[in-house]
């Protein structure tokens, strides 16, 4: 053990000497091998073991620039069985999901996909989290036979239980309205949104709040001008009863969004969703695995 934590030292201090724009190489070995340290039966390294990564937390977290391996954090999530070093690794592949391009995230995504349904429903959650951020730019099957066999595109579709998993996950975001808390007591909790539980749309949102994942799927759905240079009216007309603008609403104005005080109908606000450019992608994806049939009517 006296080893072990020298080892751990020594890492601990070239980390800590490494400049901004070296660490992301240094990380690229030293991170998953540190990670993999937590499966140790010895508190002492278990416990230098966190004080490492609360360096590289503190560093990384303060530079967006800095890349990590999503690829040796990927192998080491799909091959440790230790509960502890899948968590963190986990957190760390979320970290990095963000800063890889979006080639190397849509080649690495399905593979961590496998076998989610037989994991904790805190990772599930996570992983299904990221299914969405990398579904614009999944390689989606366009033959039956890319489903299946040491090529197929999506391998986590394979296996009953995970398609089941991801298919449902899929569905409940093509479902998913921001709930109406129009006449709610205040200080109620809001209703779960129609055809969804509870627990299906707080996996939805993640880490979100209701208003703000509709603001992430409907970034392009601000207001147009068809005439956007119009010519000033000569001879305006007098308002006989003006009436005081309300104040504008800092998040809807900055964004581009319909202000939430509105309330869109239903059947509106789901035909917005479904044109989104992820929303529009994932119903591919369904109809490209034939289990999954949706129909669609706007009014």
């Amino acid at each position: 053990m006296a080893t072990l934590l020298e080892k751990l030292e020594a890492a601990e201090l070239r980390i800590g000497l490494c400049e901004d724009t070296k660490l992301a190489k240094l990380l690229e070995v030293a991170l998953p091998n540190i990670l993999g340290f937590l499966s140790s039966a010895e508190p002492a390294v278990r416990n230098k073991v966190m004080a490492i990564l609360g360096h590289i937390n503190k560093r990384v977290k303060g530079d967006a620039s800095i890349l990590l391996p999503l690829g040796g954090l990927a192998k080491l999530f799909l091959t440790t069985d230790h509960p502890m070093v899948s968590n963190f690794t986990l957190v760390y592949v979320e970290m990095a999901f963000s800063r890889v391009p979006a080639a190397e995230r849509s080649a690495l995504l399905p593979k961590l996909l496998v076998g989610i349904a037989g994991r904790p429903v805190a990772q599930q959650d996570t992983l299904l989290q990221l299914l969405l951020l990398a579904l614009p730019t999944l390689p989606l099957p366009k033959l039956a036979a890319e489903l299946k066999g040491p090529e197929a595109s999506l391998p986590f579709l394979e296996a009953a239980a995970d398609r089941a998993l991801a298919l449902r996950h899929l569905l409940d975001v093509l479902l998913y309205l921001p709930p109406c808390t129009r006449g709610q007591a205040e200080g109620a909790p809001p209703p779960a949104p129609p055809g969804l539980s509870h627990a299906a749309a707080k996996r939805v949102c993640g880490k979100l709040g209701p208003e703000e994942v509709r603001g992430e799927l409907l970034p392009h759905l601000a207001p147009t001008d068809p005439n956007p240079n119009p010519k000033p009216n000569p001879n305006p007309e007098p308002n006989p009863n003006p009436s005081p603008s309300p104040n504008p609403d800092p998040d809807s104005t900055s964004h581009g969004l319909r202000s939430t005080t509105s309330h869109p109908s239903h059947e509106q606000v789901r035909g917005e969703l479904l044109a989104t450019k992820k929303l529009s992608v994932l119903r591919l994806l369904g109809c490209a695995v034939g289990r999954v049939r949706v129909r669609v009517r706007v009014s």
